[in-house]
């Protein structure tokens, strides 16, 4: 039984084709159009049903009748302040992190690179409190396309047309080289991940997450329904990521420049009275006094060492990051002509972003 995180030489890949590559990057723009419609919560074919309304995210159940009785489909919906520009290149510069179940991951192949366009072959693996438990003992793990894609869509007619669109996608393939490890069981993923658009509100972008698993093994149904909510939860949690990717691109204030504690009786976001369950402290990037529900400690990378901070949740909104670059979107053509694929190590993450909630204060399926 191997231990993670796999050695960066463990896969041995041998040079990929070039036609292989080019059926590849096919495969992927036709995966990320997949869940562009599978995310789509009015599509029948996937008889999508509520299954929990939060106040941060709504959850989907649905089924897929073109797939396997044995998988478990889930989708969540959420809308939150951002600019598209920002998810896309947030994802373009992220694509080795992991999306909070994953325990390990190599990059196998990396076929499409450029600013509108990614698609990678990768291996991964969950951590073992996403998809195991007590009752699934082996750990399971993944062969994956990876797609990243900014696209021009038409949610009304399905057609690549007129809307800024960004997706993320994995879906299982085969590949000689990425045999079933021993220790783990390999499961299947069906066209998950997210699908991000600009929101009716002004200034919000909606997204949506698909989940779509068969964790294969003899697993109850309610632990392999678990598993698919926690990878869609782990979908749309890139609100999290960009509020601290922000926080992380400016510098926080000295202890010189905060706001004595004593100087505000109420916290200055959400007005309520400081107690002993309600206790004062600074945010440390605008100084402020605030409670300590308006003001959670983040995950930051400070003098590029990763660190907790707190900041308010005004700031996690309002804080800049290095304007990105506006980048086109892309078509269909855009995507094969130049395939400068290539074998890489592989890059490994064992990270997990969760935090306590905070608030917004003010086709084919695999080869």
């Amino acid at each position: 039984m191997h231990t993670l995180p796999l050695a960066p030489d463990y896969f041995n890949c041998p040079p990929l084709p070039t036609q292989e590559a080019t059926r590849y990057a096919h495969l992927a723009y036709q995966h990320a159009l997949h869940i562009v419609q599978a995310s789509t919560v009015t599509n029948t074919r996937y008889h999508w049903n509520i299954d929990s309304d939060d106040a941060d995210l709504k959850m989907y159940e649905g089924w897929d009748p073109f797939t396997p009785n044995t998988s478990t489909l889930h989708a969540g919906t959420t809308e939150f302040i951002g600019h598209l520009d920002e998810v896309a290149a947030y994802y373009r510069t992220h694509h080795v992190k992991g999306h909070g179940v994953v325990a390990d991951t190599h990059t196998l192949y990396t076929i499409v690179d450029t600013p509108t366009a990614s698609v990678r072959v990768k291996w991964l693996a969950t951590k073992t409190s996403s998809l195991d438990g007590f009752v699934a003992k082996k750990r399971r793990d993944f062969c994956v396309l990876e797609v990243k894609y900014k696209l021009l869509y038409d949610l009304v007619s399905c057609n690549v047309l007129n809307s800024n669109v960004v997706v993320l996608c994995w879906s299982s393939i085969d590949m000689k080289c990425c045999p079933p490890i021993d220790g783990m069981l390999r499961a299947r993923m069906f066209p998950s991940g997210v699908v991000c658009q600009d929101a009716a509100r002004r200034g919000y972008l909606h997204l949506s997450a698909v989940a779509h698993i068969d964790v294969q093994g003899l697993v109850p149904p309610l632990v392999a329904l678990r598993a698919t909510k926690d990878m869609c939860r782990a979908f749309a949690g890139v609100e999290l990521c960009l509020r601290q990717s922000r926080l992380s691109a400016s510098a926080f204030l000295l202890a010189r420049d905060l706001r004595p504690l004593d100087s505000r009786r109420d916290c200055f976001l959400c007005h309520r009275r400081f107690s002993p369950l309600r206790k004062k402290t600074n945010c440390l990037k605008c100084g402020e006094v605030v409670c300590t529900a308006c003001n959670p400690s983040w995950s930051v990378l400070v003098n590029g060492h990763l660190t907790k901070r707190r900041a308010c949740t005004l700031c996690s909104l309002a804080s800049k990051p290095s304007k990105p670059v506006a980048t086109p979107s892309i078509h269909r053509d855009d995507l094969v002509p130049s395939l400068g694929f290539r074998s890489s190590d592989a890059t490994t993450i064992d990270r997990d972003d969760s935090m306590s909630r905070y608030s917004d204060s003010t086709m084919g399926y695999h080869t």
